[in-house]
C-alpha cells in the first residue's frame, strides 16, 4: 500500500493528538515517551530523504503499543487502588499498634508493662521496619503509575512488604545484640528505630551492607 506525505503526517498527528491526551489525563510518563517517539517519526517524514515508508510503519508500531496502554489502563488502576488502599490500611494499623503499646506501656496490666518496657527495642524496630517498607511500597506504586508500569510491579511482593519490613527491622535489632554493622548495644533506642526504618525502605541495600560487613569479620564468605 502506497501512503502519501499528506496521509503519513496526518496519521502521526492523530497519534500524537491521541497520546497527548492520555498524558494530560494521567501523567503516564512511558506514554510522554510515545509522544517523542512520534515526532520523531515525523521529522523522518519530513526529512530530506522523506522516508514515508519506515515513518508508516513506525507509526503503526507507535498505534500498537498506544492501544496496548489503553486496553492495560483499566486494569493497572485497580491494581493500583487496591494495592494503594492495603498499604494505606497497613499504615493506620501501624499507627494503631504505636498507640496501642504506648497505652498498654502506660496504663495496661502489670505483666502487659514488663512485657512492653522489656522488649521496647525489639518491637521499636520491628514496627519502624514495617512501616519503612510500607511506605516504600506506596512510593513504587506511584513511580510505577508514573511510568505506566504498574502492571509489572509484582502484587505479592507488595502484600507481604509489612512482614519483609518487619523481619529486617528484627534483624537490625539482632545486630545491635551482637555489635554488628557498627551498631552497639548501647545505641539510642530511638536510633536504632531509625536505622530499622531505612532497612525497611532499602531491604536490599541493608542486607548487602551487612553482608559485605559479615564477610568483613569472616562470619562468612558470599
Amino acid at each position: 500500500m502506497t501512503m502519501s506525505f499528506d496521509e503519513v503526517c496526518a496519521n502521526l498527528d492523530d497519534l500524537a493528538k491521541e497520546a497527548s491526551a492520555i498524558v494530560e489525563r494521567h501523567s503516564v510518563q512511558s506514554v510522554t515517551s510515545l509522544v517523542t517517539e512520534i515526532e520523531a517519526l515525523r521529522k523522518l517524514a519530513l526529512g530530506t530523504s522523506q522516508d514515508l515508508v519506515g515513518a508508516h510503519y513506525g507509526y503503526l508500531k507507535a498505534k500498537c503499543k498506544l492501544d496496548k496502554m489503553q486496553q492495560q489502563a483499566p486494569k493497572s488502576e485497580r491494581k493500583f487502588w487496591l494495592l494503594l488502599t492495603f498499604e494505606g490500611i497497613m499504615v493506620v494499623l501501624l499507627l494503631s499498634l504505636w498507640i496501642f503499646f504506648s497505652t498498654l506501656g502506660e496504663t495496661g496490666h502489670q505483666a502487659w508493662k514488663v512485657f512492653v518496657i522489656a522488649n521496647q527495642s525489639v518491637l521499636l524496630c520491628a514496627w519502624w521496619g514495617a512501616l519503612g517498607s510500607v511506605l516504600f511500597a506506596i512510593y513504587v506504586l506511584y513511580e510505577g503509575r508514573m511510568r505506566g508500569i504498574v502492571q509489572a510491579v509484582s502484587d505479592g511482593w507488595l502484600v507481604i512488604k509489612p512482614i519483609t519490613g518487619a523481619l529486617v527491622g528484627l534483624l537490625v535489632w539482632l545486630c545491635a545484640e551482637a555489635g554488628i554493622a557498627g551498631v552497639g548495644q548501647g545505641q539510642n533506642t530511638m536510633f536504632l528505630g531509625l536505622l530499622a526504618f531505612f532497612a525497611g525502605w532499602s531491604e536490599r541495600s541493608f542486607l548487602t551492607m551487612l553482608q559485605q560487613k559479615m564477610s568483613k569479620l569472616g562470619g562468612f564468605t558470599p
